[in-house]
């Protein structure tokens, strides 16, 4: 005979045989006492997770255990699966009639559905207990788009063009933004819309400009005034100029008796007067012209040029970044 209650607490019974003998039947009186000993409820017993962004973690959703038989349940071990985490929100004892939560976490590592079990180990009928979970990682790819390259080559002056493909992952919606850095002097980095919208299953294309400038030779026309005179280079010659002019002229009047009215056709003021104005004119060219400016362009070589694409929702974000190489000559 063997004694299997479904209940707590005394449990009578009997086995009545029946036979041809003349006590037929015979009669045997059967008693037990049934008790509960440790039984431990697992509630719920799966959970699904909202789509979650790769790399990061989001709010946690309960489990709650409760210990419904009249011993301790010993919980020797609780352990998530990967892409899953979850707290220490029980202890190793849970009393007859006590309860308590566990948290779960999902932490995605991966693109795609993703499934898992929380492993409740304790003393329990049933142990292990289990809990199913599920949920969806979400990212995006970042990559040359079809039949192009992360390379470029061009002249100071020209353009390079770079196509790159976002492919989301998980169904991923939302804007992408992007930012450009490592351009070389004299140009510029800009990406095409300056921002992508993806729709969740749909590669996006974009185009990454990095403009060159040409070298260059630029005409500014200078100051009607003078400069003052320690900007003046040419003032050592101007003056040397002033210097012979005035010897000239006044060379015939330094000679002993000399008479200015034996001198057909010199008249010295008016002379002297010629001089000025000669020296006027060369200080107004020599301090009123033109000044060229040198526009050496964007240098040539070889530069490392990063695109990066940001995603946001709330606290979340992601974010992956690809190299370009782009080569300058002159």
């Amino acid at each position: 005979m063997t004694f299997t209650p479904t209940a707590a607490g005394s449990r009578t019974g009997s086995v009545t045989i029946t036979d041809n003998a003349p006590d037929s039947p015979q009669t045997v009186t059967l008693s037990g006492t049934a008790i509960l000993g440790p039984l431990l409820t697992v509630s719920p017993t799966s959970l699904t997770f909202p789509a979650q962004y790769v790399g990061t973690t989001g709010l946690p959703q309960n489990v709650t255990l409760n210990n419904t038989g009249d011993q301790n349940v010993t919980i020797s071990n609780v352990q998530a699966s990967s892409n899953f985490a979850e707290t220490t929100g029980c202890t190793s004892s849970l009393a007859p009639g006590a309860i308590c939560t566990l948290g779960v976490f999902f932490d995605p590592t991966a693109t795609g559905n993703i499934t898992g079990t929380l492993t409740i180990t304790d003393n329990a009928p049933g142990s292990p207990h289990k809990v199913a979970l599920s949920g969806t990682g979400q990212d995006f790819a970042l990559a040359p788009a079809s039949g192009s390259t992360t390379s470029a080559a061009v002249t100071a002056g020209q353009t390079a063009s770079y196509n790159l493909s976002i492919m989301p992952g998980g169904g991923l919606t939302g804007n992408v933004a992007f930012t450009c850095s490592g351009a070389p002097a004299a140009s510029t980095c800009t990406v095409s819309s300056g921002s992508t919208t993806l729709n969740g299953s749909s590669s996006v294309t974009v185009v990454v400009n990095v403009t060159t400038t040409a070298p260059s030779m630029t005409s500014t026309r200078g100051p009607l005034a003078p400069p003052p005179l320690g900007r003046f280079r040419g003032l050592p010659l101007l003056l040397g100029l002033l210097a012979l002019v005035t010897t000239l002229v006044a060379l015939p009047l330094s000679r002993p008796g000399a008479d200015l009215r034996r001198l057909p056709g010199l008249k010295p003021f008016p002379m002297l007067g010629l001089a000025a104005m000669l020296l006027m004119a060369l200080v107004w060219a020599g301090c009123g012209g033109s000044n060229v400016v040198h526009n050496p362009g964007t240098p040539a070589g070889t530069y490392s040029l990063t695109v990066t694409g940001t995603v946001t929702s709330g606290s979340n974000a992601l974010k992956h970044s690809l190299t370009l190489n782009l080569t300058v000559s002159g």
